[in-house]
C-alpha cells in the first residue's frame, strides 16, 4: 500500500478538489489549492499509517511483564508467573482473545536463553523462525544480510529518483545525510549493547528492533512527502520566479512612464496656477494664455 501511495495522491487530489468545488460553488479555483489539497492528503495518510502501526502493535515481552529491559532471570520468572495467573486462557475464559497471551508466552520462552534474549532485543520475535541459529554470531549473520539488502535497495532507489526527479535532487544532501545517519544508528543498535537512553525510558521499554521499525516508518513517510509535495513546491517556486523575471522589464518601463507623466502633470499644474493668477481677465483670455504657455513649455 505504501508503494501505491507514491502514485495515488494526484488522483485523490483531483477528485477531492472537484468535490470541494461542487460543495462550495462560491469558492473559485486558486493556484495554491492543489498544493493545500496534496498537503492534506499526505498528512492524512501519515496519520493513518501511525494509527495503523499503533493499532497492530504487540508490546515487547518486557513491557508486557512490566519489568526493566535489564531485569535478571529471577525477576523475569516472577513477573511471568504473575502475568500468567492473571491472563491465562483458563482464567479469563476461552471466549476472550488470547493473541496477546500467546505472543507473551512465545517471547518469554525466547528470552529464557541468554543468546536468544540478545537476538530478540535486536531482531524481534521473528527470530523464533530462525531454526539453525545457535550462537550470537549465527543470529547476527542471519539478520544483517536483510539489513544490508534493505539499505542497498533504498540507496539505489534514492540515486535513481535523484537523477529523474528535480525535487529529489534539490533535497539530496538532507536525504542522504538522514539515510547514512539511520544506517549508522541501526548498525549500532544491532551490534552494540542496548544504549543507555533506552534503559532510562523506564516503563516505556522500547527494544532496539522497535526503534529500528519506527525509524523505517518515519523514513518512508518522509520520502513519500518529498516525492508528492516536492514537485508541486518546486513548480510553484519556478513559476513565481519566471513570472518575476519576465515582468521586470515591463515594470521598469511602467515606472519610467509613470514618473514622466507625473512631471507632465506637475508642469501643467504650474502653468494653470500661473495663468489663474492673472485675475481680472476674461475666461477666454485665461484659456488662451494657458494654451500658449503650455505649448511654449512643452516645446
Amino acid at each position: 500500500m505504501d508503494l501505491i501511495f507514491y502514485f495515488a495522491p494526484p488522483i485523490i487530489e483531483s477528485y477531492a478538489l472537484r468535490a470541494f468545488y461542487k460543495l462550495r460553488p462560491d469558492v473559485k479555483p486558486a493556484p495554491n489549492h492543489p498544493y493545500r489539497a496534496r498537503c492534506a492528503i499526505i498528512g492524512a495518510y501519515i496519520a493513518f499509517t501511525f494509527i495503523k502501526m499503533a493499532w497492530g502493535y504487540h508490546p515487547n515481552v518486557f513491557k508486557l511483564l512490566n519489568v526493566p529491559i535489564d531485569a535478571d532471570d529471577t525477576r523475569l520468572n516472577k513477573a511471568w508467573k504473575a502475568y500468567a495467573r492473571k491472563n491465562h486462557p483458563d482464567r479469563v475464559g476461552l471466549n476472550k482473545d488470547t493473541t496477546m497471551f500467546v505472543h507473551a508466552r512465545e517471547s518469554y520462552q525466547l528470552i529464557q536463553d541468554p543468546v536468544r534474549r540478545i537476538a530478540y532485543e535486536r531482531f524481534g520475535p521473528s527470530i523464533a523462525q530462525w531454526r539453525h541459529c545457535i550462537t550470537l554470531q549465527d543470529y547476527i549473520k542471519r539478520g544483517l544480510p536483510a539489513v544490508f539488502m534493505y539499505y542497498l535497495a533504498t540507496f539505489v532507489s534514492m540515486m535513481v529518483m535523484s537523477l529523474f526527479n528535480a525535487s529529489y535532487k534539490s533535497t539530496a544532501y538532507t536525504r542522504f545525510s538522514l539515510f547514512f545517519a539511520m544506517l549508522t544508528t541501526e548498525l549500532h543498535l544491532l551490534t552494540r549493547p542496548i544504549p543507555g537512553f533506552l534503559r532510562l525510558l523506564g516503563v516505556a521499554k522500547p527494544m532496539p528492533f522497535e526503534v529500528i521499525s519506527f525509524m523505517h516508518t518515519v523514513w518512508l513517510m518522509l520520502n513519500i512527502a518529498i516525492a508528492q509535495l516536492g514537485p508541486i513546491a518546486s513548480t510553484k517556486k519556478g513559476i513565481h520566479g519566471d513570472s518575476a523575471r519576465q515582468l521586470k522589464p515591463y515594470l521598469d518601463d511602467s515606472q519610467k512612464l509613470t514618473m514622466k507623466s507625473l512631471e507632465e502633470v506637475t508642469r501643467a499644474l504650474e502653468i494653470n496656477i500661473k495663468a489663474l493668477k492673472q485675475s481680472g481677465q476674461p475666461k477666454e483670455t485665461v484659456r488662451k494664455v494657458v494654451k500658449e504657455a503650455f505649448i511654449n513649455d512643452t516645446i
